[in-house]
């Protein structure tokens, strides 16, 4: 079971809260010395016992907001760190769908769609993240772009899966700067110039000396799923689907990342066709893309290849898909 490491940021963040942590960790069911243990650790359970009960325990509406804007680089999180000495957004966010396996039980997946940057969140298989803890994720990519940036940031879509009650929810806008879309998944996307925009903070330095930590970290996790499913979204655009040399990006051998896949149970054409899948039906859905542009993004020689391969994947044809997600935005506009 994969447990994950509660950094020195924690106790810095409740503080901030004005939460306490014997009665928090109470009520999370959590041992009591939890935060003052050397290398303190959370089960993806744990993990989302703890957020329920800062849920409970919140003092005020407005939750993800005060989490997001408690949530510093001087709190001494690794992957934070990563992320806020990035020379822009797009490889923050790149960098930050990489670690996030160390941070908890969840997976960011980045992608450019439309002439936009889009970064969407869920949970690891088989779990579903609190609308909140998932209304948090969101603000903490527009939280990141604002303070890497120091600038006003406003995201140029934001979808939720749900919306919270409507104090919450005319808080979130409000936050946000932007209506909230209801969809079927979590993501909040970004204008190029904004993802471009230089990091006021931006530290190669910096990161050259956390790197290896980190993949240190990660290689401790066993994640390889989630650092191979990053670097294809970065790869599949370029035609690069050969394993060999994808494992050369995470940093071992071919033979070394097929066994670490086969210790979590997949196989790397299975991943290779899930990326590819998820990715097609984002770009089916939420772009004007052709389905030969489509293809080559994919990493596909023309698009009867992507044709082929999708209705293989879903039974159904990508013009099928977009034309029912037309009319789904059509049907959602007239009420």
């Amino acid at each position: 079971m994969q447990r994950f490491t509660m950094d020195l940021s924690w106790p810095l963040v409740l503080g901030r809260l004005g939460l306490h942590a014997a009665p928090l960790l109470r009520a999370a069911r959590l041992p009591a010395d939890l935060l003052s243990r050397e290398a303190p650790t959370l089960s993806a359970d744990e993990y989302l016992r703890l957020w329920q009960a800062m849920e409970l325990m919140s003092p005020a509406p407005g939750l993800p907001i005060r989490v997001v804007e408690a949530t510093t680089p001087e709190g001494f999180s690794p992957p934070l760190l990563a992320c806020f000495s990035s020379p822009d957004l797009a490889t923050a966010l790149e960098r930050l769908a990489t670690y996030k396996a160390l941070i908890g039980p969840m997976r960011l997946t980045v992608s450019r769609t439309g002439g936009r940057l889009r970064g969407e969140i869920a949970g690891q298989p088989g779990l579903d993240l609190p609308p909140l803890m998932a209304m948090m994720e969101l603000m903490f990519k527009v939280n990141l772009a604002r303070a890497g940036t120091q600038h006003r940031v406003v995201p140029a879509r934001v979808t939720v899966a749900a919306l919270p009650d409507d104090t919450e929810t005319r808080l979130c806008r409000a936050w946000f700067g932007r209506e909230l879309t209801l969809a079927d998944t979590w993501a909040v996307e970004f204008e190029e110039t904004e993802a471009t925009r230089p990091f006021t903070a931006a530290n190669p330095a910096l990161y050259a000396i956390f790197r290896p930590v980190l993949e240190k970290r990660l290689a401790a996790t066993g994640a390889v799923a989630q650092r191979l499913r990053a670097a294809l979204v970065e790869a599949l655009p370029a035609g690069e689907t050969d394993v060999k040399r994808l494992a050369a990006r995470l940093a071992m051998s071919q033979r070394t990342l097929q066994r670490k896949l086969g210790e979590e149970g997949l196989r790397y054409q299975d991943l290779l066709a899930e990326v590819r899948g998820d990715l097609a039906r984002l770009y089916l859905t939420e772009t004007p893309q052709s389905l030969a542009e489509i293809a080559f993004l994919l990493g596909y020689r023309d698009a009867n290849s992507f044709h082929r391969a999708f209705h293989g994947w879903t039974g159904e044809t990508p013009g099928a898909v977009r034309a029912r997600a037309a009319a789904d935005r059509i049907a959602a506009a007239a009420q």
